[in-house]
């Protein structure tokens, strides 16, 4: 259930409706672009989610059936 679903009269609804107005106004439909290498690498480092010897660092994970 969403904000707006749940309490459409709430200030916090309101400002979803605003953003949604802003995103479907716009006329660059560009998609999200990849963060350059290393950015995100560095960022969870420097927040101590990774560490820089993490052996699964850059090692892509498969699905499993």
């Amino acid at each position: 259930m969403t904000v707006i679903e749940y309490s459409p009269e709430h200030k916090q609804a309101e400002e979803y409706r605003v953003l949604a107005r802003k995103i479907g106004r716009q006329q660059d439909v560009r998609g999200a672009q990849a963060a350059a290498d290393g950015g995100t690498g560095g960022l969870l480092m420097e927040f101590g989610i990774i560490q820089d010897d993490d052996p699964n660092v850059g090692v892509a994970k498969t699905a499993s059936a």
